[in-house]
């Protein structure tokens, strides 16, 4: 289930093409709950035009979940420049999946129409509507919302474009669904690759990924 980030050429990109690398991880029966033992393998390779590609793979000896995704941040505006909100998004989604007080996801899907998740046309993050109830319980983004168009190779999911710097940034996935994440819980324990601290807002996550389910038993959740 590959992903890909690509980066324009409005922004600097390094790396060597074709480069790769992988990480490996293995987990014992019953870990947390989970039966069967897992083996899952990410291999990240840098391509020719630029992109980050993550591929993953799992194998498991019983039946278990497995929904593997990345969680790295993002600040298109550069280290130590401020907050993410005006940043603008595109999100190829016409439905997002609303959180409990938790923030797990109750089973419903809702229509972004109308809402402060409709993405479909690039918008500022910063045009965070407080009242939003959704909005509230999270601080922020921190939704799943379910990709207009999933398919075997990876399709254009989410574009970013900072507007200062004017750098852009694609992702393109095979996955049905997407979380994003606008920064809400960074307290600034989390340090950048300066050693600056991370505060909330600094920074924003993708997480192409599977439907979220409730538990394991909501057979009603819609199999988006």
């Amino acid at each position: 289930m590959p992903f890909t980030v690509e980066c324009k050429p409005s922004t600097r990109c390094y790396g060597t093409p074709g480069a790769r690398g992988a990480t490996y991880l293995s987990q014992r029966r019953r870990r947390r709950g989970y039966p069967g033992t897992l083996r899952a393998t990410v291999t990240y390779t840098w391509t020719d035009a630029s992109e980050l590609r993550p591929d993953y793979t799992a194998t498991t000896d019983q039946d278990t979940v497995v929904n593997l995704t990345n969680f790295s941040y993002f600040n298109l505006a550069g280290e130590g420049e401020g907050d993410v909100l005006s940043h603008e998004i595109m999100i190829d989604a016409n439905q997002f999946a609303p959180v409990d007080a938790n923030l797990i996801p109750t089973g419903e899907i809702r229509r972004v129409a109308g809402t402060p998740f409709d993405f479909r046309k690039p918008t500022a993050i910063g045009r965070i509507n407080d009242s939003d109830e959704q909005l509230k319980r999270g601080g922020g983004f921190d939704h799943n919302f379910v990709l207009n168009c999933a398919s075997r190779n990876p399709v254009l999911a989410v574009r970013l474009r900072e507007p200062k710097s004017g750098r852009i940034m694609e992702v393109r996935t095979t996955q049905p669904g997407v979380l994003f994440y606008s920064g809400n819980f960074l307290d600034g324990s989390i340090h950048a690759r300066a050693e600056r601290p991370t505060p909330n807002g600094r920074r924003f996550a993708w997480k192409p990924n599977i439907s979220p389910i409730r538990r394991i038993t909501q057979t009603s959740h819609p199999p988006y």
